[in-house]
């Protein structure tokens, strides 16, 4: 049986380095906190409200799972608009890792959404 230390001290996030061609390279996306996965179904919602057709959810992934070699985020929600703009193709390849590795699903994505 597990003891809060055990799980305090599991080291659970894991990562996946994907290689981005369109953007020249890789990135490492990492699973969401849980923190980091309450803070993406509330942008989620807030943006749903604000614009029900609204088009960046992919770029808002790939936003909460990019990170460093330390782990620290390499966006910040100023660069949504920006990253929306990139290649689909790219958003999509990095965002069905971050998908995978956070258990995220077209329906959690919409749940969260609705709620």
């Amino acid at each position: 049986m597990l003891g809060r230390g055990d799980i305090l001290g599991a080291d659970d996030l894991r990562t996946e380095e994907v290689n981005v061609p369109e953007w020249g390279g890789s990135v490492r996306v990492r699973s969401m906190t849980g923190c980091q996965r309450e803070q993406f179904e509330q942008a989620v919602r807030d943006r749903r409200v604000a614009n029900p057709t609204e088009p960046a959810m992919r770029a808002l992934l790939v936003a909460y799972s990019c990170c460093d070699e330390s782990g620290e985020p390499l966006f910040k929600e100023a660069d949504l608009d920006r990253l929306s703009a990139k290649s689909g193709v790219a958003l999509e390849r990095v965002a069905t890792v971050a998908a995978k590795l956070s258990l995220l699903t077209d329906a959690s994505i919409e749940e969260a959404s609705k709620n």
